[in-house]
C-alpha cells in the first residue's frame, strides 16, 4: 500500500501531463491527486484519481469544455461522465484508467464513511462541516449498484457521493 510509487509508473507521467496541460488555463485554480494514491492506500491495481479545481466564475464553461481540454492533454479511447457531470471517467490510449473530478472554486472534501467506498472516495479528505441525512436524492441506489447523491440535512444535494452499502452487499 502506498502512493504513486506502487502503481503503474506511467501514471506519474499522466499526472505531470495534467499539471502541465492545465497550468496556463486561467479557469483552473489547482490540480491535485485524490483517491487511494493521495491517501497512501493504493496498490498495484489502483487507478489515478485527479481533482481539478476550477474558478467558480469559470466552472460551467470549463466543465462543459472537458472533451476539448482532455483531448489536448492525453489521448483517450474512452471518456464519459456516467456517475455525475463533474466526474469524468477516462481510459487512455495506453490502457490507463483515470477518474477526474472537477470542483467548483474549491476541492471536494469527502466525508469518512463506514460504508463501502471506492475510487476518489477511499479515505481522502477530512469530514465535511455538515452532516448527511439518510435521505437519498436523484439516482437512488435501489439495488442498482450506482453511486447515489446524499441529501445534506434534508436540503438539496451537496455533491458528496458514495456507494450504497446495501447494494454492494458489504
Amino acid at each position: 500500500m502506498g502512493g504513486l510509487e506502487v502503481i503503474d509508473p506511467r501514471y506519474g507521467a499522466r499526472l505531470e501531463q495534467f499539471v502541465a496541460g492545465l497550468d496556463g488555463d486561467e479557469r483552473v485554480l489547482a490540480v491535485a491527486l485524490s483517491g487511494s494514491v493521495a491517501a497512501g492506500t493504493a496498490d498495484e491495481w489502483s487507478d489515478l484519481d485527479i481533482q481539478i479545481v476550477a474558478a467558480a466564475e469559470h466552472y460551467d464553461g470549463f466543465l462543459g469544455d472537458w472533451p476539448t481540454w482532455l483531448a489536448e492533454i492525453v489521448p483517450t479511447v474512452f471518456a464519459r461522465t456516467p456517475i455525475a457531470p463533474f466526474i469524468i471517467n477516462v481510459v487512455t490510449a495506453d490502457g490507463l484508467t483515470l477518474d477526474i473530478l472537477v470542483g467548483k472554486g474549491q476541492a471536494f472534501e469527502f466525508p469518512q464513511s463506514s460504508e463501502y467506498v471506492v475510487g476518489m472516495l477511499s479515505g481522502v479528505g477530512s469530514p465535511t462541516s455538515h452532516s448527511h441525512s439518510s435521505t437519498r436524492s436523484r439516482n437512488s441506489c435501489a439495488g442498482s449498484r450506482v453511486h447515489s447523491s446524499v441529501s445534506c440535512n434534508g436540503a438539496s444535494t451537496c455533491g458528496t457521493w458514495r456507494v450504497c452499502r446495501t447494494c454492494w452487499g458489504c
